[in-house]
């Protein structure tokens, strides 16, 4: 992603929070019942759209799914599942959380597919704007598993906004 696009999504989301009123101190005092939510990640400049399944108070399962066009090199399709455990509910829900990833890389002209796998760890945290409106921070330690070629562990951050209903 250029960083034109960050700085516009750095817009947007400040604009959305600007909407919806920081201002709304007992938006966690109520009880939320969370069964399902829409969630995008910004991670390195890729993006990722999450499905995050609440399977208790403070347990969530999503599956994430990636698309990237490159222009006269190919397709990469991204797959895979986090699964994040929250230490407490409240306004700011800190977490840590696994998660699994493959990478399949579809050349444009022709040529054999290749497949990549991530697997880690990360913490991090979430701050309620409202109920059912959060943005979040990770942190991530991951290894990386090429089709060829040496593993290596990486480290990143990624920027999440959640939407759950």
């Amino acid at each position: 992603m250029r960083r034109s696009n960050v700085w516009v999504c750095g817009v947007v989301l400040i604009a959305v929070i600007l909407v919806l009123g920081i201002g709304n101190s007992n938006a966690q005092q109520q009880p939320v019942k969370r069964t399902v939510g829409l969630a995008a990640s910004l991670q390195g400049g890729q993006a990722q759209i999450l499905v995050p399944i609440w399977l208790g108070d403070r347990f969530v399962l999503a599956p994430t799914v990636s698309l990237q066009h490159i222009e006269n090199t190919g397709t990469n399709l991204g797959l895979g599942a986090a699964a994040r455990f929250y230490l407490y509910m409240e306004r700011v829900a800190p977490y840590f959380g696994g998660q699994g990833f493959a990478a399949i890389g579809i050349p444009s002209g022709g040529g054999g597919n290749t497949t990549d796998l991530s697997i880690g760890v990360f913490f991090g945290g979430e701050f309620f704007l409202h109920q059912r409106f959060s943005i979040g921070l990770e942190a991530h330690g991951d290894l990386f598993i090429p089709d060829s070629g040496p593993y290596t562990f990486n480290t990143s951050t990624s920027v999440i906004a959640n939407v759950y209903f």
